[in-house]
């Protein structure tokens, strides 16, 4: 999934809790699109040029042999490196924003009052985060699970790869769309 797809919501969440939030979390939003943008054409222009047309063959990590190829193994390593600090940034994001609509959601009524509850300390949505935390463990645990069952099983049989890809389809809905 893109970086800028569906993201904004992680700046604009947190509003409430920045100082002129109409002039930053607009400002902040363009920008981050405008560079989020750039930085994809410019990969996606490198990549092309490195590859050519190798580059639709490479499924499991394309960037890291566009780059391995003219970095060498170093540079393959870096740009994993790279994919696991953006997937960072974008749960970081993810524990940001979501608790914050879940506390939305709970002070309006439409989640029970308990996730309404702000931290006196440390003024954050405490019971939001714990319950995003439990759900983020157990999706991971039961794609986890998934994984090792297929692999077990020697073959992707058509159930079982359906199962796990509902499973996980619904466990994306209920994570994006909490109740």
């Amino acid at each position: 999934e893109p970086a800028y797809a569906n993201r904004t919501s992680y700046v604009i969440a947190p509003s409430g809790e920045i100082r002129n939030p109409a002039l930053t979390v607009p400002r902040a939003v363009f920008t981050a699109l405008a560079i989020t943008t750039a930085l994809y054409i410019a990969i996606q222009l490198v990549a092309q040029g490195v590859l050519g047309s190798e580059l639709s063959q490479r499924a499991a990590a394309p960037l890291a042999d566009a780059t391995g190829r003219f970095l060498g193994p170093t540079g393959r390593a870096l740009m994993l490196v790279a994919a696991v600090c953006s997937m960072f940034g974008y749960l970081s994001g993810d524990m940001l924003s979501n608790p914050r609509n879940v506390y939305a959601l709970a002070r309006d009524g439409f989640l029970p009052r308990v996730l309404a509850r702000i931290d006196p300390v440390w003024r954050t949505p405490r019971a939001a985060m714990v319950m995003r935390i439990v759900r983020l463990i157990a999706a991971v645990g039961v794609c986890v699970a998934g994984i090792a069952y297929v692999l077990e099983q020697d073959a992707l049989d058509t159930g079982n790869t359906a199962l796990w890809i509902a499973v996980v389809v619904l466990l994306e809905i209920e994570v994006r769309y909490p109740r």
